[in-house]
C-alpha cells in the first residue's frame, strides 16, 4: 500500500493492536487507513478479518478498489452544488451580496494604505481581522475559491506572528502580493459572473431582498454552462425554483369563488383535481389574469339557486370541477366543467342558422357553434341576462387563449352541464 511515512506508522500501530486482540475488529475498523492516492488514482481500502478456530484474528484481507472515476464525479458534483448554492444565495439576498463586494473593495484600499506606512506603524493584527471577516462573508454566500485564498493568507500571517519574525520591507511586499492575489480572485469572480453581479446591483438599488422566477430564468443559462440539462442538479434546480404545479393557481381561487357564489345566495363546491403537471406559471400569467372572468360568468349566469336545483332534481350545491391532462409533451389540457343550466338551444336558434348550431348526431349545439356564440355580440341576448361585464370578460378570456396559440372548445347540454376544454401549448421553461 502506497502510504506516506506518517500513515505507514499509523497503519503499523493499527496492525499491532489488531493482533493483540484487545479490541474487536469492528471497534478497530474506524482507525484503519481508508484510502490512498497513487499516480493520480484514488484507491479505497476495505478490510475483511479471517478468524482461526479459537475465534482470534489470523489474517486480514485488504481489498483495494480503484475509485478514481467516482472521486472525480463526486468532486464535480460538489463543485456544481456549490455553484448553484452560490447563485441561489446571491439571488435571495442581493443587497447583502452587494454589501460584501463594497466591503471587499473598501478593504483593499485600506490594505494598500496600511502597507505603505512605516514598518513600525503597520498593524498586522488589524489586517488579519479584516481578512478573517471577509473570508466569513464570502463563505456565507458559498463562494469557496475566495475564502480558500484568504485562509492561506491567514495561515501565512499566523506563522509570521507565531515565529515572531521581524517585519521587514521584503515581508511587507510579500504580504502585499498575497493580498493582491486575493483581490485578483475577486476581480476574476466578478468578471466571470458579470450577469449575476449586474442583476444583484439592480435588485439592490430597488431595495428588494427576494428575486422572482422571471429573474431566476436569466441565470439558468449560466448554470447550463457548467451543467447539462439532463444533470440531476440542474433538474432539481428547475423543479424547485422555476416550475409549479398547474393546479396551484386554481386552488388559490377556491375559497374566493365559493364565497362569491355564497354572496349571491348560491352554493358552490369548487373542486380541483390533483395532478403532477408542472409549468412555469409566469408564462401563463395573462391566462390566469383573465381566468376569473370565466368563473364570474359561471357563477352569475350558469349556477342555479338551491331551490331551482331541487326542482330540477339536482343536489342543492352546484359544482365546478377542474381537471388537467397533457397531449404528448406539447399541449396542456385544462377542463372546466359546471353542472349548471348550460345554454338554451332555442335561444341559439333565434340568432344562428340551424346548420350552424345543431350537431347532426346528438342534436346538441356543436362546439364550433358554441364558440361562435361566446365570441359574438349576441351572447347576452341568448343568455337572456344583462351581464355585459361578464360577457366582455369572456371575450377577453378567449382572445388571451388564442394569443397563446391555444384553443377552447365549448360543450353544453341544457340543465345539465357546460364544459370548457382549453388547450394551451406547453412552453419551453427557458423561453421569455
Amino acid at each position: 500500500i502506497s502510504l506516506n511515512e506518517e500513515r505507514k506508522n499509523t497503519f503499523s500501530r493499527w496492525l499491532k493492536n489488531l493482533w493483540k486482540g484487545n479490541f474487536s475488529f469492528k471497534d478497530m475498523m474506524p482507525l484503519a487507513p481508508k484510502d490512498y492516492s497513487e499516480e493520480n488514482k484514488f484507491i479505497q481500502l476495505n478490510y475483511r478479518p479471517i478468524y482461526n478456530k479459537d475465534k482470534k484474528i489470523e489474517n486480514v484481507i485488504c481489498i483495494a478498489t480503484d475509485k478514481t472515476q467516482e472521486r472525480i464525479l463526486e468532486k464535480r458534483t460538489k463543485v456544481e452544488k456549490e455553484k448553484i448554492q452560490m447563485i441561489l444565495k446571491i439571488l435571495k439576498d442581493p443587497i447583502g451580496f452587494q454589501n460584501i463586494l463594497d466591503t471587499a473593495y473598501t478593504s483593499m484600499n485600506f490594505f494598500e494604505t496600511e502597507l505603505k506606512k512605516e514598518i513600525q506603524e503597520i498593524d498586522l493584527t488589524y489586517i488579519f481581522r479584516k481578512i478573517h471577516t471577509l473570508k466569513a462573508l464570502f463563505a456565507s454566500f458559498s463562494i469557496p475559491s475566495i475564502p480558500s485564498k484568504m485562509n492561506a493568507f491567514e495561515s501565512f500571517l499566523s506563522r509570521v506572528q507565531e515565529k515572531n519574525l521581524p517585519l521587514t520591507r521584503k515581508l511587507v511586499n510579500d504580504l502585499d502580493l498575497k493580498i493582491k492575489d486575493i483581490f485578483t480572485s475577486i476581480d476574476s469572480f466578478t468578471k466571470k459572473n458579470r450577469l449575476l453581479i449586474e442583476q444583484s446591483n439592480v435588485k439592490g438599488n430597488l431595495g428588494k431582498k427576494a428575486i422572482s422566477t422571471e429573474d431566476i430564468i436569466d441565470f439558468v443559462h449560466m448554470i447550463e454552462s457548467n451543467l447539462t440539462i439532463s444533470n440531476p442538479i440542474y433538474k432539481n434546480f428547475v423543479e424547485e425554483f422555476i416550475l409549479e404545479n398547474i393546479s396551484s393557481n386554481f386552488i388559490k381561487m377556491k375559497e374566493r369563488l365559493e364565497l362569491s357564489a355564497k354572496s349571491k345566495n348560491k352554493s358552490l363546491n369548487f373542486t380541483v383535481e390533483t395532478t403532477n403537471i408542472r409549468v412555469r406559471q409566469d408564462q401563463y400569467y395573462a391566462f390566469f389574469e383573465m381566468l376569473p372572468n370565466l368563473f364570474n360568468f359561471l357563477i352569475n349566469y350558469d349556477l342555479e339557486f338551491s331551490n331551482e336545483r331541487e326542482i330540477l332534481g339536482k343536489s342543492k350545491i352546484s359544482n365546478i370541477k377542474i381537471n388537467f391532462d397533457k397531449k404528448g409533451e406539447e399541449k396542456l389540457i385544462i377542463c372546466i366543467q359546471s353542472d349548471g343550466k348550460g345554454i338554451d338551444e332555442d335561444k341559439i336558434h333565434e340568432y344562428f342558422k340551424e346548420e350552424l348550431y345543431s350537431d347532426k348526431v346528438t342534436k346538441e349545439p356543436s362546439p364550433e357553434t358554441l364558440l361562435r356564440v361566446f365570441k359574438s355580440d349576441y351572447l347576452h341576448k341568448i343568455l337572456g341576462k344583462d351581464i355585459s361585464q361578464e360577457i366582455l370578460g369572456i371575450h377577453n378570456f378567449i382572445e388571451e387563449i388564442e394569443k397563446l396559440n391555444g384553443s377552447i372548445q365549448i360543450q353544453s347540454k341544457p340543465q345539465e352541464r357546460l364544459i370548457f376544454t382549453i388547450e394551451l401549448p406547453l412552453l419551453d421553461i427557458l423561453s421569455v
